[in-house]
């Protein structure tokens, strides 16, 4: 049987501040990643078609909230 891991009494709140700095700086790593992604990726080959979907949140979006996530399991 598995223990519940109760939250630390201690930790602090994470206020919307925190959060807005939090994605700026994943945003400024993300934009940064992506440039030097594109400067070494392969090229493609022709004929073959790449899916290139828009998402309704950004890669910067998608890492705050996982960081966010994986605080609040502290």
């Amino acid at each position: 049987m598995k223990k519940k891991t109760k939250p630390c009494k201690s930790a602090t709140m994470i206020t919307k501040d925190k959060v807005t700095d939090i994605f700026c700086i994943i945003d400024e790593f993300d934009k940064n990643f992506a440039l030097e992604l594109k400067k070494n990726l392969l090229p493609t080959t022709a004929g073959k078609k790449h899916r290139n979907r828009k998402t309704p949140l950004s890669d910067s979006g998608i890492m705050t909230i996982l960081l966010l996530h994986l605080f609040s399991l502290q």
